[in-house]
């Protein structure tokens, strides 16, 4: 069957140049410049029974979800797969087409790592960013304040678990620590994917305060740790960066306050830690001269 195959090197080389084909389709007969009226679909339908760039599109999503599935440890084909999809949801008419299609709003409900092995390789970690902005991107499409209640909500569930467990325990746990970089990564690229004021207050809404002090923890806690520290410190300018002028608060809310005390605790905790390294180092330095 497939899956026993997967690991096969010609199979890895068939798979990249499949999407490869996929991507040079995808430009010409998909999207914003395609040529629907080809008779490209006319052959495809006589030989495949696909019969428009609807039903190419539904074939291109099953290859990537397939692949996500199934190539959890081949990053090269793990990060194609994902530019494929990028690409398809980044086009105003093919992201639209996409959010019509069954597959993808599978995809939207089923994104935990139990649908997605490759979420937990830690070869994957910066695929997780892009995997999420381009679930984003198909999210915000519609604006919808009870979709995006239900694209978050196991995201949520394990924010609030990570939040119930102690101090030492999340320290001493490298689950918890795993996690924590995931979610960083997670949210990091559903931000990125936010362009309007209203997304944008959703994320921003949902997130605070009940899960920002969950990363202020982490980060007190794992503060010397880049691999942790820097997606947190990655999150939380993103959601201070004011990209689209996406962050637009009423003239009675207090929100643009609340965010700038939120992120003024990141930079106070982190600089505080960078500015008692650099004495560290430096004493060390004068120490070691003086040895010599």
């Amino acid at each position: 069957g497939p899956y026993s195959r997967v690991y096969n090197k010609s199979r890895q080389r068939l798979e990249l140049a499949l999407l490869s084909f996929f991507q040079s389709f995808r430009k010409v007969y998909i999207g914003e410049s395609a040529m629907h009226s080809s008779r490209v679909y006319m052959r495809l339908n006589e030989r495949l029974g696909l019969h428009d760039h609807l039903v190419v599109l539904g074939v291109m999503v099953r290859k990537v979800y397939f692949n996500l599935r199934v190539y959890r440890t081949h990053a090269e084909i793990i990060d194609q797969t994902l530019k494929l999809f990028q690409d398809l949801a980044s086009g105003y008419m093919s992201g639209k087409q996409l959010h019509r299609l069954d597959a993808v709003h599978y995809v939207l409900c089923s994104h935990t790592e139990s649908s997605f092995p490759f979420l937990r390789e830690r070869g994957n970690l910066r695929s997780r960013t892009t995997f999420y902005h381009t679930l984003g991107r198909l999210l915000f499409m519609d604006d919808a304040t009870s979709r995006f209640r239900a694209f978050v909500l196991p995201i949520h569930n394990t924010l609030c678990e990570l939040a119930s467990v102690p101090d030492v325990t999340l320290r001493d746990t490298t689950e918890c620590r795993r996690r924590m970089i995931g979610l960083s990564r997670d949210l990091r690229g559903l931000a990125q994917a936010t362009s309007s004021r209203k997304t944008y207050t959703m994320v921003y809404e949902w997130l605070y305060p009940k899960h920002t002090q969950l990363f202020l923890r982490a980060l007190s806690i794992w503060t010397a740790d880049t691999d942790l520290a820097h997606p947190i410190l990655k999150l939380f300018n993103e959601l201070a960066l004011n990209k689209t002028q996406r962050i637009t608060f009423d003239a009675s809310s207090p929100g643009g306050i609340l965010l700038f005390r939120e992120i003024s605790k990141v930079v106070c905790l982190y600089g505080e830690y960078v500015c008692q390294e650099a004495v560290v180092n430096a004493a060390a330095q004068a120490a070691s001269a003086q040895a010599n």
